[in-house]
């Protein structure tokens, strides 16, 4: 399972959309592609429907204050994983997130 962690507030809650979609389309395996949203703002919408919808796999939301410091508390966090890749909003996956995974 590949897991990537998006940080943001609803403001930004389309460019994360965006961005997610983009990775579960360019994944060579989308069923593999596990999404969590670490958010300060509990009116983000949910964008799950829209991961499934892609064959990707919707993991764990996170709402909390202090977006910035919440990376350091990944491993607090996401206990399950070992690695995690961690994307902004406006990040565009041109290339299967299996190929960084890989590397």
């Amino acid at each position: 399972m590949i897991d990537i962690v998006y940080i943001g507030s609803g403001d930004y809650s389309n460019a994360i959309r965006v961005s997610a979609e983009s990775a579960i389309r360019r994944a060579t395996h989308p069923d593999r592609i596990r999404v969590h949203v670490v958010t300060d703002d509990m009116s983000f919408p949910d964008i799950g429907y829209d991961i499934r919808y892609w064959n990707g796999s919707v993991g764990k939301g996170w709402h909390g204050t202090k977006l910035v410091w919440s990376r350091i508390d990944f491993p607090a966090l996401f206990p399950e994983c070992d690695w995690v890749i961690s994307c902004d909003g406006d990040t565009l996956w041109l290339a299967s997130p299996e190929d960084l995974w890989a590397l």
